[in-house]
């Protein structure tokens, strides 16, 4: 069996919808915005958190970086939503079908 193509469809809260593109693998969200791994925008300037959903069609795949720094491989048929900026102590997403996370650290500092 052969592996999927980077094949993925980003839409956001407010409905616009963006193709990602097949020659690149991955994308990262962070406080600003949405990009691709060498940076280039596909949506930035975000003055507030919206939800983002990252879906796979049959024979696709895709990587992403949430806001926190957790990494997701996103497999066939799948999709993922999350918030571009988690708020509080909760980081909550909601995966329908496959996907392969390596969640990143919380960081909790403390002053006595």
């Amino acid at each position: 069996m052969e592996p999927g193509n980077n094949k993925a469809t980003l839409t956001l809260s407010d409905g616009s919808s963006y193709q990602l593109d097949e020659d690149s693998a991955a994308i990262k969200s962070d406080s600003s915005g949405i990009y691709y791994k060498d940076g280039k925008a596909i949506v930035d300037n975000l003055s507030s958190p919206v939800m983002a959903t990252i879906r796979t069609p049959n024979g696709g795949q895709y990587h992403l970086t949430l806001p926190d720094g957790t990494q997701v491989t996103l497999n066939a048929a799948s999709s993922l939503s999350y918030p571009t900026r988690f708020t509080g102590d909760s980081r909550t997403v909601a995966l329908t079908g496959e996907g392969y996370f390596e969640v990143a650290k919380t960081r909790h500092s403390r002053l006595f």
